[in-house]
């Protein structure tokens, strides 16, 4: 069956604020469910909306049962429509369109697991050969080498921001990580990024925002540590893309320092692991968002009693997935910003019903925070509380449905809900420093 599709006239008087917009349309369906024209609780059958302010109209998308009398939906002056604009199309969730990938996230929580040091040096191992070995390829393929490159760097990003409590307290990039010695260039760069970020997680402990300045600088400096650390390990890399006219962001140097052999013996080139995490990039998002759900959840169950014995463990597992989530988001943030929602974009309420409020929210305050940063340079401070809320409201309502019983094992050690995680630790669940395809830093 096809979903419904109903058209809602604007009818509040100005100021026409998309939130009020919104407000408005849904009480307007909270009333055709009292009047018995829609049937079923709104957050289940809400599949996704779209509102055009100057035609005057909501455009919204329901489940495909929840139409029950169309002959009252004139009692707000709605009236049901063929004319789809939103694609709402499920997606292939046949168990033949990929293996259960328990052994990638086996090696993720392995890996998340090492010394600081080593997974940094073998991060820059596995990339530096990757890309010698599919360099042939990966020049006949322009977006999938830069895919490659915004890989590497959200994996950077991560590992960095698991060091958050130790740059705070004013350890030092290089020795925490040993940049010095694997990219020797970069020791300089490193300095500089340890103590931008110090003063940047100081400053939003305080305050809860980060100011314009600190943030610009900050953007700098990291963009100048990835030029660095790029340019040796990818040579070449940023020729070929600027001849194939693919933007990016990052520079090239033109010496090159090869020094990966001295922890060959600690594990073997995972070409396989990158390989497959650049063919999951290229997906759609919403088969994308759909695997991800799968893969944890299932992982999770196959994992449960002996994660339930390692807190820790348990506790970088869903660190780890809220990282992925937000991989997925700082791709679809230019669509975002156009007004699409996050049900359109990753299909929640086709894969999680649960959480379809919650991701109707996030999607209504996210644009509101990138419409006022392209326009001001930064999120003012009410909005970005906002943001931050509406994310854990998410994350919150998400984490039951992939992970049933977790969030009550930590807490029953003793661990920090996510706020409090977001806090002190990665801050990956309410805000990030992202790296986007269009090479800038985002804070969320």
């Amino acid at each position: 069956m096809e979903n419904i599709v109903i058209n809602i006239p604007i009818t509040i008087d100005p100021p026409l604020t998309e939130e009020r917009v919104v407000q408005s349309m849904i009480q307007g369906l909270e009333k055709l469910i009292r009047v018995g024209a829609l049937k079923g609780d709104l957050d289940e059958i809400l599949l996704d909306y779209e509102v055009d302010i100057p035609n005057g109209v909501s455009k919204v998308v329901l489940s495909p049962n929840s139409l029950y009398d169309a002959s009252k939906l004139t009692t707000i002056g709605a009236s049901q429509s063929s004319n789809i604009l939103i694609n709402t199309s499920e997606v292939d969730t046949s168990e033949s369109v990929k293996e259960f990938s328990a052994a990638g996230i086996n090696e993720k929580v392995r890996v998340n697991s090492l010394d600081p040091k080593i997974r940094f040096r073998n991060l820059i191992i596995d990339y530096s050969r990757y890309y010698t070995q599919m360099k042939p390829r990966l020049e006949a393929d322009p977006e999938r080498m830069k895919v490659l490159k915004n890989t590497f760097t959200h994996d950077i990003m991560n590992l960095i921001l698991d060091l958050r409590p130790y740059i705070t307290s004013g350890k030092m990039l290089n020795s925490m990580l040993g940049v010095s010695q694997v990219i020797p260039t970069a020791g300089k760069v490193s300095k500089e990024l340890s103590g931008i970020l110090k003063r940047a997680f100081k400053v939003e402990e305080s305050s809860s925002q980060i100011p314009k300045t600190i943030y610009v600088s900050l953007k700098r400096v990291f963009n100048d540590f990835i030029d660095e650390i790029t340019s040796q390990i990818f040579p070449g890399m940023e020729d070929i893309l600027a001849e194939a006219l693919v933007d990016t962001d990052l520079g090239m140097l033109d010496d090159y320092t090869e020094d990966f052999d001295l922890l060959d013996d600690i594990k073997e080139f995972s070409a396989s692991s990158i390989n497959e995490r650049l063919r999951v990039s290229k997906m759609d998002k919403k088969l994308r968002f759909r695997y991800l759900i799968m893969d944890y959840k299932r992982y999770y169950a196959q994992k449960r009693k002996q994660l339930e014995s390692k807190p820790e463990q348990m506790k970088m597992l869903r660190n780890m997935f809220l990282q992925d989530i937000m991989g997925i988001f700082t791709e679809i943030l230019p669509y975002i910003e156009q007004g699409k929602q996050l049900n359109t974009l990753i299909g929640v309420s086709q894969v999680t019903p649960a959480v379809n409020k919650q991701a109707r929210n996030l999607s209504l305050i996210y644009r509101r925070a990138l419409k006022a940063e392209k326009s001001s340079g930064q999120i003012p401070k009410t909005v970005y509380q906002s943001l931050k809320k509406a994310y854990l409201d998410f994350v919150n309502a998400l984490i039951p449905q992939v992970f049933p019983g977790m969030e009550e094992v930590l807490s029953g050690k003793s661990e920090e809900p996510v706020e409090e995680t977001t806090k002190k630790n990665t801050n990956a669940e309410s805000k990030n420093y992202s790296y986007t395809r269009e090479g800038r830093i985002r804070l969320f």
